[in-house]
């Protein structure tokens, strides 16, 4: 089994607001989070076909500690910066935690 943790956290955003959301994170949001010891990826998804969609944000650290070292000393609580919250319609107050259980490719 893996020890690495995986957070997922939920939003959402108008499908129109999709596109320019991501574009701010991956400008803005994810430079600081991969500058963080312990980060491992990240894999962002949003429904098909819905207005609005709901968005799932799922990244994995090496260790609680890692993930503490990004969202702070309650690394549960929704680490929304304010330059993303006019995006969202709604978001999930806290992520939740998983062990990584299996990571595989498409051999």
């Amino acid at each position: 089994m893996s020890d690495r943790i995986v957070r997922r956290w939920h939003a959402v955003v108008s499908r129109s607001n999709l596109e320019p959301w991501l574009t701010t994170f991956q400008e803005r949001a994810y430079p600081g989070m991969r500058g963080v010891a312990g980060f491992c990826s990240i894999s962002i998804q949003a429904e098909r076909e819905t207005d609005p969609c709901r968005v799932t944000v799922q990244t994995t650290w090496e260790s609680m500690d890692a993930a503490r070292a990004y969202a702070g000393d309650e690394p549960a609580k929704a680490v929304v910066p304010e330059f993303m919250a006019g995006f969202l319609l709604e978001y999930d107050a806290e992520a939740s935690f998983h062990d990584e259980l299996m990571l595989a490719g498409g051999e």
